[in-house]
């Protein structure tokens, strides 16, 4: 039987602004949920929005992004940790959707995190 899709309750999405078509290479986020890897994005060209979406347990989780992109030689590389988003709880709550973009600029030198929660369709 076909499993059901599972409405996801935290969405992430992840883009860079890239100025210079040739500063342009691959990159993907890593999820770590209450210090536990849940998941990352598909790999795509940095200033292509790239998502991850999950159902995570209902309550204030402490949720970490790690930014990695593929150097020139062809090797996956995260980005230095004072680069990294800080660790910060996100609070999932029945029945709504948090939603969180991460957007680096500056050649991957700052980065900004922004969330909202909106309701779920076909929540409860």
């Amino acid at each position: 039987a076909p499993v059901p899709k599972v409405d996801p309750n935290f969405m992430l999405s992840v883009y860079e602004v890239v100025e210079n078509p040739e500063d342009e290479a691959d990159a993907y986020a890593k999820v770590f949920v209450d210090g536990i890897e849940a998941g990352k994005t598909p790999p795509g060209p940095k200033s292509s929005e790239k998502k991850w979406d999950n159902v995570l347990p209902v309550g204030n989780r402490l949720i970490r992004f790690e930014y990695w992109t593929l150097s020139k030689s062809g090797e996956w590389t995260r980005a230095p940790d004072e680069l990294q988003p800080r660790e910060r709880f996100f609070r999932i709550e029945e029945g709504l959707k948090t939603q969180v973009t991460l957007k680096f600029s500056d050649k991957g030198q700052s980065s900004a995190v922004t969330s909202s929660r909106e309701p779920r369709i076909g929540a409860p």
